[in-house]
């Protein structure tokens, strides 16, 4: 063979290799995405309420109840609520650690820490849920004492969000909450959180997430899409530390609520900014303690909602890589109204894996066959996740039947 023959052999070679390797690997791919959509259901998550008539940390006897039912009927990720108004369900000394205590003598023992061994031998992730900002309605909250009310978000009018009898005509016409909420721009707030977030993560380094709910500001109705419409709703954000940064920083004052259109737009997104750095900071925390543990947040599924009225931009936080993934709050007996939730929030974030769904199941424990039904739209989607609010409600008999591992409803 001559050796122009043997060079162009040469060449040619390497190219007939790439080839044959770049359409294998298309195959694999085209293969796996195929396999995925056609043949795969979303993972299952379940919340756990403090609250709720059923909660494992309670007593040995309802955690083995509890994980014998998640395991039988396929959750495979466990949001258990142990921070919620100040107060602890978890081995604290910053928080009201008086339900910790109360467990931990039915138990011998720290029953976050069981449930988190017991669930890992299962194969069972389980994320600690804190609701960030609410105190709920506990004005003895340990916060409140440490540091004063004016720690608390106020709306333009100057109240908190309890409802007074002093209200007058106002809440004639406004829905609140009915809780308090720290104030997220109160940089005492965000230590606060820090601590709590610090603790936790370094008392259960074997936690799988940390997952933050009620991280944003009061929404109440009717929704105004920022504070530009105060005459004709309530916004927050008015707390006086957090307002006085903002005057110190824009020269703007907020005297009334009542503001020119580019100064609303500049305060609504000094607010954003606020919820995203708390965000940000209490990540950071997590990611510096323990880098394995995942960070979520649950969020109003409407984005334009939460980012006109609520202040709580969760599109950007996953964009910036700030959270690993968003749970969507898409709570509606409506199946059209939550499909097209679903869809916009995939759109906003430009990636099904970092979205999870989460269904109101608690609306529907008389009515399977709806719940079956948003199920399998959520899942049509391929999110990261589907989580059902709460275990109370998906253990009623109706809601349980369905995740009967003979049942073929997913």
């Amino acid at each position: 063979m001559d050796e122009t023959a043997v060079r162009s052999r040469v060449r040619i070679l390497p190219a007939a290799v790439f080839l044959a390797v770049f359409f294998l690997l298309v195959f694999l791919v085209t293969a796996g995405v195929s396999a995925q959509t056609e043949g795969s259901s979303p993972s299952r998550g379940l919340w756990v309420s403090s609250f709720s008539e059923k909660n494992p940390l309670n007593s040995p006897k309802e955690m083995q109840e509890f994980l014998s039912f998640a395991k039988q009927r396929g959750f495979s990720i466990l949001f258990i609520q142990v921070y919620r108004g100040d107060k602890a369900w978890f081995d604290s000394k910053i928080a009201d650690a008086s339900p910790f205590r109360e467990n931990k003598a039915r138990f011998g023992g720290d029953p976050l820490q069981v449930l988190i061994e017991q669930a890992h031998q299962q194969g069972i992730q389980v994320h600690a849920w804190v609701n960030a900002l609410t105190l709920s309605q506990n004005e003895e909250a340990p916060v409140l004492k440490k540091f004063g009310r004016d720690i608390l978000t106020k709306d333009q009018y100057g109240r908190d969000g309890l409802r007074k009898k002093s209200d007058g005509e106002l809440d004639k016409y406004y829905e609140r909450e009915n809780q308090l909420f720290l104030e997220p721009g109160d940089l005492r707030v965000r230590e606060h959180l820090k601590g709590i977030v610090s603790e936790l993560v370094g008392k259960y380094p074997q936690l799988d997430g940390i997952h933050f709910d009620y991280i944003r500001y009061p929404a109440s109705p009717p929704f105004i899409p920022g504070s530009r419409f105060n005459s004709v709703g309530l916004s927050y954000g008015y707390g006086e530390h957090n307002a006085s940064r903002f005057t110190e920083k824009t020269g703007i004052r907020l005297a009334g609520g009542a503001l020119k259109p580019e100064e609303s737009l500049l305060w609504d997104q000094w607010k954003r900014d606020q919820v995203t750095d708390l965000v940000r900071e209490l990540s950071s925390e997590v990611g510096n303690r323990h880098p394995g543990i995942e960070v979520s947040c649950a969020v109003i599924a409407a984005f334009d909602r939460a980012y006109g009225s609520a202040c709580q931009d969760w599109g950007l936080w996953v964009e910036k890589g700030i959270v690993d993934f968003v749970v969507l709050m898409n709570y509606s007996l409506d199946p059209r109204l939550i499909l097209l939730a679903c869809r916009s929030a995939i759109g906003v974030t430009g990636d099904p894996s970092k979205v999870a769904i989460g269904l109101g199941a608690y609306m529907m424990t008389e009515k399977p066959s709806l719940l079956e039904e948003q199920l399998k739209q959520a899942g049509a989607l391929q999110p990261r996740l589907v989580v059902l609010f709460d275990y109370g409600a998906v253990s009623k008999p109706l809601l349980a039947k369905l995740f009967e591992p003979s049942s073929d409803g997913e």
